[in-house]
C-alpha cells in the first residue's frame, strides 16, 4: 500500500513519538528532512532501493520519491523530527539554498549523526516551540539545522543511487494531473517511452503497478479533501479523478476501511505527532 501525504503548506515541522512499526510507502510534493534521534537499526527504502543504517541519522528525501523507513524493533518508541519544505521556502531563501544546490540535485541523502550533533539538532528544534507555526523564526532555525549538519561534509557519498530513472518526474506528473483522465499509455507517451518500459521500470522502482499507485494517490487526495474541506463527496470523487461515484465508494472503503462520510465524521487516529508551535 502507498499513499500521498500532503500537509497543504510549504513548511511544516513535526515531532513524532511512535512505535517503530513497519513504515508505509508514501510520497509527497515537499522535500522531507527526517531526523531519527532514538538509537535503533533501520531500513530506508527509496524508489525500490534500500539501505540499512543505525540511528541517529538525518535523511533528506526529494519531492515525489516513493519512500519509507522501517525499524528492526517494531515495538520500540522512536523519536522522530520531520520537516517538510517546498519551492516557496527554497525560493524565499534562495541565497541560502544555493549553497546546497548539489544536495538538492539528488533524490536522497543520508547523514549519520554523532551524539553531539543529535543533541544540537534537538536543542535547536526545541527552540522552535517558542514561535508560531510556519513563522520566519521557525524557518530560520530549520536553516540553521541544515547548515549544522551539511557544512563541512562531503556530498559525494549518497547512501543510495536513486537517480537513474525518471520515476520522480513521472510521479510528479501524476500528482499534477491527478484529476484528469490519465493512464499508463498517455503517461508513457508524454515521457516518450514505451508502455512496456513504463510498466517494467515502474514495478522495479516502486514495487507497485502504475495503475495501483495512481488509484492510491487519488484516494489519498480524496481523503485529504474529505478532512480539509466541506465539499460534497460526489464533488471530491470527481476532483480526485473518479468518474464513477459507486466505484469511488468501493475503492475508498477498501483503502481506508470505512466509507467517505464515516471517515469525515471520525477521522483516523494517527500515531502520536504534533506540529511544533
Amino acid at each position: 500500500m502507498s499513499f500521498l501525504e500532503d500537509y497543504g503548506t510549504d513548511f511544516a515541522l513535526l515531532h513524532r513519538l511512535s512505535s517503530g512499526n513497519t513504515g508505509i510507502m508514501h510520497i509527497h510534493p515537499h522535500w522531507e528532512m527526517l531526523l531519527i534521534a532514538t538509537p535503533e537499526k533501520a531500513r530506508i527504502t527509496v524508489n525500490g532501493h534500500f539501505c540499512d543504517v543505525d540511528s541517529p541519522f538525518l535523511a533528506l528525501f526529494s519531492p515525489f520519491c516513493l519512500h519509507k523507513t522501517d525499524f528492526i524493533d517494531i515495538d520500540k518508541q522512536i523519536e522522530r523530527f520531520v520537516c517538510y519544505f517546498g519551492e516557496e521556502m527554497t525560493s524565499k531563501y534562495e541565497q541560502v539554498f544555493d549553497e546546497y544546490s548539489q544536495l538538492l540535485s539528488k533524490k536522497f541523502w543520508l547523514f549519520r549523526l554523532t551524539e553531539e550533533e543529535t543533541f544540537k539538532c534537538k536543542e535547536m528544534i526545541a527552540q522552535t516551540s517558542k514561535y508560531p507555526h510556519n513563522s520566519i523564526p521557525q524557518k530560520l532555525i530549520f536553516l540553521l539545522i541544515l547548515s549544522t549538519i551539511f557544512d563541512g561534509r562531503k556530498l559525494d557519498n549518497a547512501a543510495l543511487n536513486v537517480d537513474n530513472f525518471k520515476i520522480c518526474a513521472i510521479i510528479k506528473y501524476m500528482y499534477e494531473h491527478i484529476f484528469e483522465n490519465i493512464n499508463a499509455d498517455s503517461v508513457a507517451s508524454h515521457f516518450h517511452i514505451s508502455r512496456s518500459k513504463l510498466d517494467k521500470d515502474f514495478q522495479k522502482h516502486t514495487s507497485v503497478s502504475f495503475r495501483q499507485l495512481l488509484i492510491d494517490m487519488r484516494l489519498s487526495h480524496a481523503a485529504y479533501l474529505i478532512l480539509n474541506s466541506t465539499l460534497k463527496i460526489s464533488e471530491i470523487a470527481a476532483m480526485s479523478g473518479f468518474e464513477n461515484e459507486t466505484y469511488f465508494y468501493n475503492q475508498f472503503k477498501s483503502f481506508t476501511g470505512t466509507t467517505p462520510l464515516k471517515y469525515r465524521k471520525n477521522p483516523p487516529k494517527r500515531d502520536r505527532r504534533k506540529v511544533i508551535q
